[in-house]
């Protein structure tokens, strides 16, 4: 079924410091009611948050972090990782186009590479079986050179192509290009995006070595499921599904 076009008419609201741009989205959709498409940004974020937990961290000014909103009341949660797909394959697709080898690696990580280039966090509400809101958190790792050692194989646009970048111009392109794929799903388009996601998937039908639990065996991712499981086939062809963090790459 589909539904009709929907057009970010929303803000773009910038703040110095936040504690984390999902946050303040947040605290905002308590006292307003801000239009799909809203973004917020800022240039330092206290408190960052990643995936399940997992903490952002970034020079004051030389990234772009923020958050969009989206209001897909005709998604049902049992589809919620189609966000996911889409806010990913937005991202691959504006980095790609200055950056080379960018995949997806699952579940929400963007990589150019072997080397972590950008991750999201989306975190939605779900009101009588319907997601009525979706806050989309981005962050994409510019103009920074310097890494702390505690983050794994980090990169940026600055180190894969030894330019600066206008980080206001990155945002446009990435908030104009999650609008062209959000609408691919508000038209029930999802075998084209699901074909497109697998396209970019890091590491598919390659045999690669996984963690389960600390217990190491090699294996090819052959899928996702709808529901956002990691779909494996072992040396021995026996089929794996493993959901968030159940699972590592190694």
């Amino acid at each position: 079924m589909t539904h009709d076009k929907r057009y970010f008419t929303g803000e773009r609201l910038f703040f110095d410091s936040l504690s984390s741009t999902n946050d303040k989205m947040l605290a905002m959709l308590i006292d307003t009611t801000p239009a799909e498409g809203t973004v917020i940004s800022t240039a330092f974020q206290t408190s960052g948050k990643g995936h399940m937990g997992n903490s952002w961290q970034s020079e004051k000014g030389k990234n772009l972090l923020f958050s969009i909103l989206l209001l897909p009341d005709f998604l049902l949660p049992s589809n919620q990782f189609e966000l996911s797909k889409i806010i990913s394959l937005a991202l691959a697709d504006v980095i790609g186009k200055h950056s080379r080898n960018v995949s997806i690696k699952w579940p929400n990580d963007i990589l150019s590479g072997e080397k972590k280039i950008a991750g999201i966090l989306i975190e939605n509400v779900v009101t009588f079986n319907r997601i009525t809101t979706c806050i989309a958190g981005i962050g994409l790792n510019v103009n920074q050179e310097n890494f702390s050692s505690e983050i794994k194989n980090p990169t940026s646009l600055l180190l894969e192509i030894g330019c600066q970048f206008d980080m206001t111009q990155l945002q446009d392109q990435i908030v104009k290009r999650i609008e062209y794929w959000y609408n691919n799903l508000c038209n029930d388009e999802l075998e084209h995006i699901h074909i497109e996601y697998i396209k970019k998937l890091y590491r598919i039908n390659k045999l690669s070595e996984f963690s389960d639990r600390g217990k190491k065996f090699m294996a090819r991712i052959t899928g996702i499921e709808q529901t956002g499981e990691l779909v494996l086939e072992t040396e021995k062809g026996e089929k794996l599904k493993f959901g968030f963090k159940e699972i590592e790459f190694i």
